[in-house]
């Protein structure tokens, strides 16, 4: 049988240490902390900060972080009332700077968006790529 409780406290431990090493700048612990509201279950969603920290973390080139914002603007990503608007030339540009970091998944994710992209957000997501990390990575 398992311990539902005793599971409770690690990922509440474990939530709080993510929290504290990422508000003092740690990329992984941003990533962990982003990925646990983003995709995390009730009542720890939030959009908002969970796009933050990933935003945090992507900024100092964690790669899975990179890849998740770039998701969330390939998917037109919505959650609790939130949007963040479908973007392709921004998807394009994370996926890219992921890829640069060989992450294989953003590799895959680039091609396939590569033949669908048009040509006005090709040559925007070529202009993000040249002014990385400074490029938009917010939420609605």
């Amino acid at each position: 049988m398992a311990d539902v409780a005793g599971d409770q406290v690690v990922k509440a431990e474990s939530f709080t240490r993510w929290y504290y090493a990422a508000r003092a700048g740690d990329s992984e612990a941003q990533y962990q902390l982003g990925k646990s509201l983003c995709c995390g279950k009730r009542p720890l969603h939030n959009s908002y900060d969970a796009l933050k920290w990933f935003c945090s973390a992507a900024r100092q080139g964690q790669r899975d972080a990179i890849l998740e914002v770039g998701r969330m603007y390939e998917k037109e990503y919505q959650r609790e009332g939130s949007q963040m608007p479908k973007d392709d030339a921004l998807a394009y540009a994370y996926y890219s700077k992921a890829a640069e970091r060989d992450s294989e998944a953003a590799a895959s994710m680039l091609s396939s968006l590569h033949w669908r992209i048009s040509e006005r957000d090709l040559k925007q997501a070529k202009e993000y790529i040249q002014k990385w990390p400074d490029i938009p990575c917010e939420i609605n």
